[in-house]
C-alpha cells in the first residue's frame, strides 16, 4: 500500500485504486450509499431536514466511518446486506442499523472482517436495531 500527501489530505493506493482520506466533515442532507473507496470518511447532517440514511459498504477487515448528529433529524447507518453492526454485547440484525437523533452524538465505525462493523467510539445515545 503506497501513501501520497496533497495538502491535508492523503491519497493512499490498495490494489491498484485510490482512496482519499481526509479530515474533511463532509455534511450531507439526504441518504447516501457509501462505497469503498469513501474509507475513513467523516460524515455529518448538518442541514439535514429528515433523517440521514447512510448504507455502508460491504464489510472489508479495516474499513473506517465515522458520523456526527448535528442536526435534530438525526442519521441512521445500515450495515450492507450479510453484514452486522455491534456496539458492546448488542448486536444489529443482518443488515441491521444504528442511529441517533441526539445533536451532538457521534460514531465511529470500524469493520474487523468481512462482515463485521464495530463501534468503536461513540458518544451519546445511539440504537442498535
Amino acid at each position: 500500500m503506497a501513501k501520497l500527501t496533497r495538502g491535508l489530505h492523503d491519497i493512499i493506493e490498495r490494489d491498484s485504486e485510490l482512496y482519499n482520506v481526509s479530515n474533511d466533515i463532509t455534511p450531507v442532507t439526504a441518504g447516501s450509499t457509501l462505497t469503498n473507496k469513501e474509507n475513513a470518511a467523516i460524515y455529518s447532517n448538518e442541514g439535514a431536514t429528515a433523517i440521514v440514511a447512510f448504507i455502508l459498504p460491504t464489510a472489508v477487515a479495516g474499513y473506517k466511518f465515522r458520523f456526527i448528529v448535528s442536526d435534530a433529524d438525526g442519521i441512521r447507518v445500515t450495515a450492507a446486506a450479510g453484514d452486522t453492526i455491534r456496539d458492546g454485547a448488542t448486536v444489529s440484525a443482518v443488515a441491521g442499523k444504528i442511529e441517533s437523533t441526539a445533536i451532538g452524538s457521534a460514531i465511529e465505525l470500524i469493520s474487523i472482517n468481512a462482515t463485521e462493523w464495530f463501534v468503536t467510539s461513540k458518544v451519546g445515545t445511539w440504537a442498535v436495531t
